[in-house]
């Protein structure tokens, strides 16, 4: 490969990812003007989705694997959607058992419980974190407060001279 081949490879590669990075800031901005929160969740999905393309790449073709990784996504966010927000004011022991799942990962990479044998240990995590799960969906949930997102953004629309 001479330089010019390298550098046309450089540039192309570039554009690739920088219009990436233009297609999430896209999704940003759309997102905060729609709601006025900066909502940092569609990072999120954007590497859940690139993770498993390259994870499913290493078994089917790339374009299978790319498509798989946008319907994983969207199956996370779909769901992420029904238990956490679409039923955010009423008690939810999924989000319960969520909730205490994620403690528990952290109780077993802590060795909380190390002085148990292996199985043991990953029990006593879950059956500890559950409870507290629970008790933090409770009291999220009991003292939440409604959240005022403005309807009308034209307070923040600055005032205009005319120029004659």
């Amino acid at each position: 490969m001479n330089d010019i081949e390298i550098f046309f490879q450089y540039v192309v590669a570039g554009l690739a990812q920088g219009s990436i990075y233009a297609i999430v800031a896209i999704g940003f901005n759309i997102i905060y003007n729609t709601t006025g929160i900066i909502n940092f969740a569609q990072g999120e999905f954007v590497v859940l989705g690139a993770m498993t393309s390259i994870t499913l790449s290493a078994v089917l073709p790339l374009w299978l694997a790319v498509l798989g990784g946008i319907v994983v996504a969207a199956l996370y966010g779909a769901v992420v959607e029904i238990v956490f927000i679409r039923f955010r004011k009423r008690f939810s022991p999924l989000r319960a058992g969520a909730v205490g799942f994620i403690i528990s990962v952290f109780f077993i990479s802590s060795e909380l419980f190390g002085f148990l044998p292996e199985g043991a240990a990953v029990m006593a995590s879950v059956l500890a974190a559950l409870p507290v799960g629970l008790g933090l969906e409770w009291v999220f949930v009991r003292f939440q407060k409604e959240q005022n997102i403005p309807v009308s953004y034209t307070h923040l629309t600055l005032p205009t001279k005319r120029i004659v």
